[in-house]
């Protein structure tokens, strides 16, 4: 449940990673205010090291997620959803830019989706990210 129409982009195809297909659906609320979901398609997703430890893999990606400099994350939790590993995670960035990104990464099979949500970090409007989140149904 996006807070508008969404505009939709194709993710280039990335031959040397085994992407298959990437997909971006994104709505900028306000200026400052962000809701997206991307999901790629890949085998790799579904390689021995995945499958042994997915809850390793999240956690590497979210290391990959967070920029450097100022960004302090403030909040992470391992979690599933629909009985699949996923991970929740928060960072802030100081300075002037004074924002925040709020993650939700799901591992579905040879699927991976990243939902988040970008936002001033004075004014995070938990509510209108819960139902963004929790909106997903995987089929």
């Amino acid at each position: 449940m996006f807070p508008g129409i969404p505009v939709t982009t194709n993710l280039p195809v990335n031959v040397s990673t085994g992407t298959n297909a990437g997909h971006l659906f994104y709505v900028n609320y306000t200026p400052v205010n962000s809701f997206a979901i991307e999901y790629e398609d890949s085998a790799k997703f579904m390689g021995p090291d995945v499958k042994k430890s997915p809850q390793e893999f999240l956690q590497k990606t979210e290391n990959l997620s967070i920029p450097e400099g100022p960004a302090k994350i403030v909040f992470e939790q391992e979690s599933t959803f629909d009985g699949y590993p996923a991970r929740e995670f928060e960072y802030a960035v100081g300075g002037k830019g004074n924002y925040s990104v709020r993650y939700k990464m799901i591992l579905a099979g040879g699927r991976f989706y990243v939902l988040y949500v970008i936002f001033l970090t004075a004014n995070p409007h938990p509510a209108d990210r819960a139902i963004f989140f929790n909106s997903l149904s995987l089929n």
